[in-house]
């Protein structure tokens, strides 16, 4: 566990201040608290006996919906199967599992093991997805796009993503995908930008990258 420390610009920086941020670090360190949620970057595991977020089903690596077990695809071949009379063990056990279909975290490239991919289907860094979507391979069969990428060169990579995030970094910034283009841009300012547009942000780089400090980590439910 990191020491825990106050924020910048925090003016409660008085003894008061101080007692509270030993206490909340005693409950922390103390043996009830879950050690799971001691670290600075939090991963809930898929199966998590409280909060659980993976599909039910041996092997599938879809999101459950809320209140379900089963992810949307599963729960509406379920809802099928209940209805003619199936239980719902023996539906478990015949489902077949489902590669992940959206999320931030596909695995390694096929050409590039040291990049992240970027589509759950072609299982491709974000360059070898240009170049097979625009590029010379534009107008290939998608069932060919393993024999394409046999004969691609591996790119380096960027190394893990300097937010403090588990994944790989996809761009020379050293970004992650969620870093790199985040959500949260449109919601605190009102517009669409991207690191790749500076200026799209009210004090530029500079306002970007204090975005990447510790103290503004990616919250675990975005991992999900």
């Amino acid at each position: 566990m990191i020491p825990l420390t106050l924020l910048p610009g925090r003016t409660d920086t008085t003894r008061i201040g101080r007692d509270r941020l030993e206490l909340l670090t005693a409950l922390i360190e103390a043996p009830a608290f879950d050690p799971l949620f001691r670290d600075t970057l939090i991963f809930i595991p898929p199966h998590h006996p409280v909060y659980a977020w993976q599909c039910a089903v041996d092997g599938c690596k879809r999101i459950r919906r809320v209140s379900h077990n089963l992810c949307n695809t599963h729960n509406l071949e379920w809802e099928q199967a209940e209805r003619t009379g199936q239980t719902k063990r023996a539906f478990m056990d015949a489902a077949t599992a489902l590669p992940a279909a959206r999320g931030v975290d596909y695995g390694r490239c096929l050409i590039c093991p040291d990049r992240p991919a970027v589509s759950p289907t072609t299982r491709l860094c974000q360059q070898h997805q240009t170049r097979w979507q625009y590029g010379e391979a534009a107008g290939m069969d998608r069932d060919q796009s393993k024999h394409w990428a046999r004969t691609q060169h591996p790119l380096p990579g960027y190394g893990l993503c300097k937010a403090r995030c588990p994944f790989l970094a996809c761009t020379s910034l050293g970004l992650c995908l969620l870093s790199a283009y985040p959500s949260m841009c449109s919601a605190k300012y009102g517009r669409t930008c991207s690191p790749r547009s500076p200026h799209g942000w009210p004090g530029g780089w500079a306002d970007y990258r204090a975005l990447l400090t510790p103290e503004r980590l990616l919250p675990a439910s975005m991992w999900l």
